[in-house]
């Protein structure tokens, strides 16, 4: 059994809650440990004071994965872990390959766990720490957890994509019943709270919530915008009438049609529109995605028929020409000049301007000579591909 010490309200909150068991008397503690000092514990190891123990909640059996409050905190963890696999908003950062989901969960149950001063909970996610045990069952590992501010360093998150993992964290300790409101500092919810909002902070970087700053795929409105571009309805909604998307649009024309007839009877579009989305929201749009290490827990229409391909392979024997390739590309980028139809023509004039360079940027990724070659099959490939060619627009009557 682990104990925590505690005092006033917080140790009524948690143990009126059921969440950790009141200490008993020292004549009880028939396993000693605790020694002369002030320390409480229970069996050897445990302690502080001149017992046997190195300090206060540092047994040698570590953190007891069968505790109430352990138990309960995995149960929030998991509960968040599903949310976040579900919100395009912020799940491209889970989205790649290299994910350790093991790794993940347990550190964010041992940072919990840390934030409440549960006992033998080392790490709270301030600083790093190593040789943490696993807190999952039939899990032997050790694992190294980051300091918040460390393990988001580079990864360009948006207040808005923190923001609604936060709302995802809170949920889930709402749909888990752990006790109190975020507000209530005398509160189990209160104090997880007050105690991890400053690593929520360590998680924003400050320079992609500015339009100078920021990258094309957080201007854009990252992984949901981008998933509009390529699969929505209307890309602009401003204008009346439906104003379809790149996948409509090409589907709509009969010249590519044919080409992406396969793709949409197998699973109605869904891998083509996760491979598309994951190669603008890489490399060209600099967001998280890496192209081909997808994390299948978050992009399931990839599993099947696994990574998505390079260029060269999805291609390959279609017998693509010069003119299908532009006319695709000028579907993508209309599609893309809709979407951002507001920005461009808006009264800011910073935002207009940055809009401007995202549309070409993405449009030069797409229609650059070595995507064209790998893409087009034709005898002059070299000479066709040297230039786009945006008068080849496949709206023309």
């Amino acid at each position: 059994m682990m104990r925590l010490k505690t005092t006033g309200l917080w140790s009524a909150a948690l143990i009126s809650a059921g969440l950790l068991t009141a200490c008993p008397p020292a004549d009880d503690a028939a396993d000693g440990g605790e020694g002369e000092g002030e320390g409480e514990g229970e069996g050897e190891g445990e302690g502080e004071g001149e017992g046997e123990g190195e300090g206060e909640g540092e047994g040698e059996e570590g953190i007891d994965i069968t505790d109430g409050t352990v138990v309960l905190v995995r149960d929030v963890i998991d509960n968040f872990i599903g949310k976040a696999i579900a919100n395009p908003v912020y799940n491209g950062w889970f989205s790649n390959g290299d994910l350790d989901a093991a790794k993940l969960k347990t550190c964010l149950v041992h940072q919990v766990l840390g934030a409440i001063a549960f006992p033998g909970a080392t790490y709270n996610g301030t600083a790093d720490a190593s040789d943490l045990q696993a807190l999952y069952p039939d899990d032997t590992a050790t694992y190294t957890c980051r300091s918040m501010a460390n393990a988001h360093a580079g990864l360009k998150i948006p207040t808005s994509a923190n923001a609604a993992l936060v709302a995802d964290v809170l949920a889930a300790m709402n749909e888990e019943a752990v006790p109190g409101t975020p507000d209530d500092p005398a509160s189990i919810q209160g104090t997880i709270v007050a105690a991890l909002a400053p690593q929520f902070a360590d998680i924003i970087d400050e320079e992609q919530d500015a339009v100078a700053t920021n990258s094309a795929y957080n201007f854009l409105g990252g992984k949901p915008a981008i998933l509009t571009l390529l699969n929505g309805s209307d890309c602009d909604p401003a204008t009346a009438g439906d104003q379809p998307c790149f996948v409509a649009r090409v589907l709509g024309d009969t010249t590519l049609a044919p080409f992406f007839t396969d793709a949409v009877a197998r699973d109605g579009g869904a891998r083509l529109v996760a491979c598309l989305q994951r190669q603008i929201a890489g490399d060209i749009a600099g967001g998280p995605d890496d192209y081909d290490s997808a994390n299948f827990l978050v992009e399931p229409a990839l599993e099947d028929l696994g990574q998505c391909q390079d260029m060269v392979t999805s291609h390959a024997g279609l017998g693509i020409t010069d003119a299908q390739f532009e006319a695709l590309d000028v579907h993508a980028a209309t599609a893309l000049q809709l979407l951002l139809g507001p920005v461009l023509d808006g009264a800011d004039v910073a935002a207009a301007q940055k809009a401007t360079a995202v549309v070409n940027a993405v449009v030069a990724a797409l229609t650059g000579t070595q995507i064209c070659r790998d893409i087009v099959e034709a005898a002059d490939e070299a000479t066709s591909c040297a230039a786009f060619d945006p008068t080849n627009d496949p709206d023309a009557p």
